[in-house]
C-alpha cells in the first residue's frame, strides 16, 4: 500500500491505495491470500501453481526518470502515478531489465544516474547478480553481468 501526504495551504490531505499488481488482484478477487510467501511452490494454493505474477511492490518506493517506482527484490518495478496512485504496470526499462532488481537502488546525485542490480538475475540461486546504470532520463546506458559460485564450504 502506498500512502501520500498532500501538504498545501496549512492544510495537510492524505490518501492511500494498494498497488493493483497481477496478484493483488487474483487475491482480491478470492477474498484471501492465494500466494506463499516462503518462495516454496507448496505454500501457495494450488489454483494458482506455477502463475507467474508481477510480485508485490510492497519494499520501496523510487522516483527516478519521471517516473514513481514501486520495488520488491523478486520483480520488476512497478509505475504509479504519483498524483492519483494508481497503478500504471511494470516498468522493465525498455524491455533492457530482463527480470527483476533490487528495491533498494541508489541514485548518483550529481549525475541522476540509477545505480542498481539484479539479483538471481535468472531465476536461479547460484551467486550471479547483474549490475545496471540507467541515465537521469531512465534508459538503462549499461549492464554488467557478475557470474557467481555458491560452493558448500568444506567441513
Amino acid at each position: 500500500m502506498i500512502h501520500a501526504f498532500d501538504v498545501r495551504d496549512g492544510r495537510v490531505v492524505y490518501r492511500n491505495r494498494w498497488v493493483r499488481t497481477k496478484q493483488w488482484k487474483l487475491e482480491h478477487r478470492a477474498g484471501r491470500a492465494l500466494f506463499g510467501t516462503s518462495a516454496m511452490p507448496a505454500d501457495s494454493d494450488p489454483n494458482v501453481a506455477g502463475m507467474g505474477t508481477d510480485g508485490v511492490a510492497n519494499t520501496n518506493l523510487a522516483w527516478h526518470g519521471g517516473k514513481l517506482l514501486a520495488l520488491e527484490e523478486g520483480h520488476a518495478p512497478i509505475v504509479i502515478d504519483p498524483a492519483t496512485l494508481e497503478t500504471i504496470g511494470v516498468w522493465n526499462f525498455a524491455n533492457r531489465l530482463p527480470r527483476n532488481m533490487t528495491a533498494h537502488p541508489k541514485i548518483d546525485p550529481r549525475a541522476g544516474e540509477l545505480i542498481f542490480f539484479a539479483n538471481f538475475p535468472t531465476g536461479r540461486v547460484n551467486g550471479d547478480v547483474e549490475l545496471h546504470l540507467a541515465n537521469a532520463s531512465g534508459e538503462i546506458t549499461r549492464s554488467q553481468a557478475i557470474r557467481g559460485s555458491l560452493r558448500r564450504a568444506d567441513p
